[in-house]
Protein backbone atom coordinates (compact mmCIF):
# COMPACT_ATOMS: atom_id res chain seq x y z
CA UNK A 1 0.00 0.00 0.00
CA UNK A 2 2.65 2.50 -1.06
CA UNK A 3 0.09 5.37 -1.74
CA UNK A 4 -3.32 6.71 -0.18
CA UNK A 5 -6.01 8.08 -2.44
CA UNK A 6 -8.54 10.86 -1.05
CA UNK A 7 -11.93 11.64 -3.33
CA UNK A 8 -14.33 14.25 -2.66
CA UNK A 9 -17.13 11.79 -0.97
CA UNK A 10 -14.12 10.69 1.45
CA UNK A 11 -13.71 14.29 2.33
CA UNK A 12 -17.12 15.33 2.75
CA UNK A 13 -17.77 12.18 5.12
CA UNK A 14 -15.01 13.61 7.50
CA UNK A 15 -16.45 16.95 7.01
CA UNK A 16 -19.72 15.18 8.80
CA UNK A 17 -18.25 13.02 11.59
CA UNK A 18 -18.02 16.20 14.04
CA UNK A 19 -20.43 14.72 16.68
CA UNK A 20 -18.03 12.22 18.21
CA UNK A 21 -14.48 13.05 18.89
CA UNK A 22 -13.35 9.45 17.87
CA UNK A 23 -14.29 9.83 14.68
CA UNK A 24 -12.88 12.94 13.77
CA UNK A 25 -9.82 12.55 11.82
CA UNK A 26 -8.24 14.59 9.46
CA UNK A 27 -6.34 13.97 6.72
CA UNK A 28 -3.31 14.71 7.65
CA UNK A 29 -3.38 12.29 10.04
CA UNK A 30 -3.85 9.78 8.19
CA UNK A 31 -1.25 10.49 5.74
CA UNK A 32 0.91 10.55 9.34
CA UNK A 33 -0.20 7.30 10.29
CA UNK A 34 0.71 6.02 6.53
CA UNK A 35 4.13 7.34 6.35
CA UNK A 36 4.92 5.91 10.06
CA UNK A 37 4.74 2.65 10.42
CA UNK A 38 1.24 1.28 9.77
CA UNK A 39 -0.16 -2.74 10.54
CA UNK A 40 -2.28 -3.91 7.95
CA UNK A 41 -4.88 -6.58 8.79
CA UNK A 42 -7.90 -7.94 6.99
CA UNK A 43 -11.31 -6.66 8.08
CA UNK A 44 -13.42 -8.43 9.90
CA UNK A 45 -16.63 -6.21 8.40
CA UNK A 46 -18.73 -7.27 5.45
CA UNK A 47 -18.37 -3.80 4.08
CA UNK A 48 -16.59 -2.45 0.98
CA UNK A 49 -13.14 -2.16 2.72
CA UNK A 50 -11.23 -5.77 2.85
CA UNK A 51 -8.39 -3.95 4.55
CA UNK A 52 -7.80 -1.99 7.69
CA UNK A 53 -4.75 -0.11 8.51
CA UNK A 54 -3.67 0.62 12.13
CA UNK A 55 -1.12 3.30 12.98
CA UNK A 56 0.13 6.33 14.74
CA UNK A 57 -0.37 10.00 13.81
CA UNK A 58 2.57 12.34 15.50
CA UNK A 59 0.17 13.24 18.23
CA UNK A 60 0.69 9.64 19.07
CA UNK A 61 -3.04 9.08 18.56
CA UNK A 62 -3.38 5.38 16.97
CA UNK A 63 -6.06 5.35 13.58
CA UNK A 64 -8.03 2.46 12.30
CA UNK A 65 -8.29 3.38 8.92
CA UNK A 66 -10.29 0.57 6.70
CA UNK A 67 -9.85 1.21 2.78
CA UNK A 68 -10.86 -0.17 -0.42
CA UNK A 69 -8.36 -0.81 -3.46
CA UNK A 70 -8.93 1.55 -6.75
CA UNK A 71 -7.88 -0.66 -9.00
CA UNK A 72 -4.22 0.46 -9.61
CA UNK A 73 -1.10 -1.34 -8.24
CA UNK A 74 -0.25 -0.33 -4.78
CA UNK A 75 -2.95 2.98 -4.59
CA UNK A 76 -5.88 2.86 -1.86
CA UNK A 77 -8.72 4.56 -0.77
CA UNK A 78 -9.82 5.25 2.52
CA UNK A 79 -13.24 4.44 3.27
CA UNK A 80 -13.55 6.03 6.70
CA UNK A 81 -11.52 6.24 9.40
CA UNK A 82 -11.46 6.25 13.84
CA UNK A 83 -9.56 6.23 16.64
CA UNK A 84 -8.49 2.94 17.48
CA UNK A 85 -9.71 1.23 20.56
CA UNK A 86 -8.42 -1.50 22.62
CA UNK A 87 -8.62 -3.89 20.43
CA UNK A 88 -6.96 -2.31 17.69
CA UNK A 89 -4.38 -0.74 19.86
CA UNK A 90 -3.54 -4.97 20.91
CA UNK A 91 -3.17 -5.87 17.46
CA UNK A 92 -1.20 -2.99 16.67
CA UNK A 93 1.52 -3.69 19.20
CA UNK A 94 1.25 -7.38 18.40
CA UNK A 95 -0.10 -8.67 21.13
CA UNK A 96 -2.99 -10.09 19.26
CA UNK A 97 -2.67 -11.42 16.16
Amino acid sequence: MEELQFDEAFLQHLAERGTYRKHVVSVQEIVEAHGGTPRYFLNAGTGRAPVIMVGTARSGRCLVVPMEPTGQVGIWRPVTAFEANRHHRQRYEGSEQ
